[in-house]
């Protein structure tokens, strides 16, 4: 039987946050099973027989991430985003309104 795979990815900010804010790391837990998604007919809803597609687990480090993953055997993947925060120029809210040089 083929073990779970515990994936780690970044969080994507939401432009509401803050740039400072503290990364969050998402693990998601996948397996190698086939399940079938279906529609229900009376209600229009999308359903799945994968209850773990509908779990998501926050860690605050890498470190934490490859315990959890160590105790409970599972297959660990880190998959690393690229980050845009270099290119942000902080600003702010009066710069909205300040007239621009053309």
């Amino acid at each position: 039987m083929d073990k779970k795979t515990l994936t780690i990815l970044q969080q994507q900010k939401n432009p509401m946050q803050s740039i400072e804010s503290n990364n969050v790391l998402i693990g998601i837990i996948t397996d190698k099973c086939d399940y079938i998604d279906y529609e229900d007919v009376n209600m229009g809803w999308a359903g799945s027989l994968n209850t773990l597609k509908q779990i998501h687990l926050n860690f605050d480090s890498l470190n934490d991430a490859e315990i959890f993953a160590k105790k409970y055997n599972y297959n660990l993947i880190v998959k690393e985003t690229t980050s845009n925060e270099k290119n942000i120029k902080k600003k702010s809210y009066f710069d909205n309104f300040r007239k621009k040089n053309s």
